[in-house]
């Protein structure tokens, strides 16, 4: 058995991000991230690789009208809390 490594033990993992610079569209990153977990799984040594990552999840950008919320006695903390829930 390899030693553990240091900060993550015998058992635990690893985080890493995989970032699209070549400006491509959504489902090209889809794609390179289903390549990278096709060959991650394929490693003895890497178990339980896996993604969160899903290219036909919804992301919105709301704006808040900072004037409107204020007429509404609306905070903004209640704004931005409420746009960060995932949906149920």
């Amino acid at each position: 058995m390899p030693p553990a490594i240091q900060g993550v033990g015998s058992f635990g993992g690893f985080q890493f991000e995989l970032e699209d610079q070549s400006g491509g569209t959504v489902e090209d990153l889809a794609s390179a991230t289903g390549v990278v977990l096709m060959q991650a799984s394929q490693s003895p040594k890497l178990v339980g690789a896996y993604t969160g990552f899903a290219a036909d999840y919804p992301q919105l950008l709301l704006t808040a009208n900072r004037e409107r919320a204020k007429q509404l006695n609306v905070s903004l903390t209640d704004i931005s809390a409420r746009s960060t829930r995932p949906p149920l």
